[in-house]
């Protein structure tokens, strides 16, 4: 219940391109995933750039919720710039753009499903008994 409280309030927070998370101003897509993290008691780095060099990697078929899934969004797969966490159910939650907000998308739909560059398990794998894909 505390977890679904938070969760809704993270829901009005907006996007801004570049944002830390400080005192429920702003996200950028990885300072998203970094404020999720610490709320479920974890810890990931800032960026990007820098949580892609946490976990270990796992097959796309192999992902399970609370995975990240770094995409680079201009199609070329030559750097990642975008990460979104996986919550089930081939869905992913993520931040984007100011327009769009914090919002839910298929895994499997669109350009997101052309852009993934890697995923990765940041959680123990005993943190996930029971969740499936």
């Amino acid at each position: 219940m505390i977890y679904a409280a938070k969760f809704a309030m993270l829901l009005e927070i907006p996007y801004v391109f570049g944002a830390e998370y400080h005192n429920d101003k702003a996200f950028d897509c990885s300072s998203f995933t970094q404020a999720l993290y610490k709320f479920a008691g974890s810890t990931i780095p800032r960026t990007t750039r820098t949580q892609i060099k946490t976990g270990r990697r796992v097959d796309f078929d192999d992902i399970r919720p609370g995975d990240l899934i770094f995409y680079d969004t201009s199609g070329k797969k030559s750097q990642v710039n975008h990460v979104a966490l996986y919550i089930g159910n081939r869905e992913m939650i993520h931040t984007n753009s100011p327009r769009d907000g914090i919002n839910v998308q298929n895994i499997d739909n669109g350009k997101h499903a052309k852009w993934t560059i890697e995923v990765r398990r940041i959680l123990p794998e005993s943190a996930l008994e029971g969740y499936g894909n």
